[in-house]
């Protein structure tokens, strides 16, 4: 979905299908090929009814969510919304993907964002320290 919430929130239905064709030579690119957003459906309970409303008229029954708290939160919140004050069977999973690394996660498990933000900064150090 196109700008995640953002959209969902506009009552738009903007998606790209993840096939082979679309997916298969993203792997070397960063960022996303569905852009993102920072819209947060929880601030208003019109915003929420939005959004579960945008995805019931899509046919969506199950969503991936990918972000950091702030995503994992709006996407638990928007499914608590479907299935405890609409009746509707709304499931979400979402990918930890965070350069901050505060998600409660297992002990040692680090988000994927923290870990190539990581890897690049050291990479970064490294390589100044032997122009220095």
């Amino acid at each position: 979905i196109y700008d995640g919430f953002a959209n969902l929130g506009k009552g738009e239905k903007k998606f790209l299908p993840l096939d082979l064709d679309n997916v298969s030579r993203i792997y070397s690119e960063g960022g996303s090929i569905l852009r993102m957003s920072r819209f947060n459906p929880t601030k208003s309970e019109a915003a929420l009814k939005k959004v579960v409303d945008t995805l019931v008229s899509m046919g969506v029954t199950h969503l991936v969510s990918i972000g950091g708290d702030d995503t994992a939160y709006a996407a638990s919140r928007v499914a608590d919304y479907a299935t405890n004050t609409l009746g509707l069977s709304l499931s979400f999973v979402h990918v930890p993907k965070t350069i901050d690394n505060d998600l409660p996660l297992p002990e040692g498990i680090p988000t994927f964002g923290y870990e190539t933000a990581r890897a690049v900064g050291a990479r970064v150090v490294a390589n100044l320290m032997d122009d220095a």
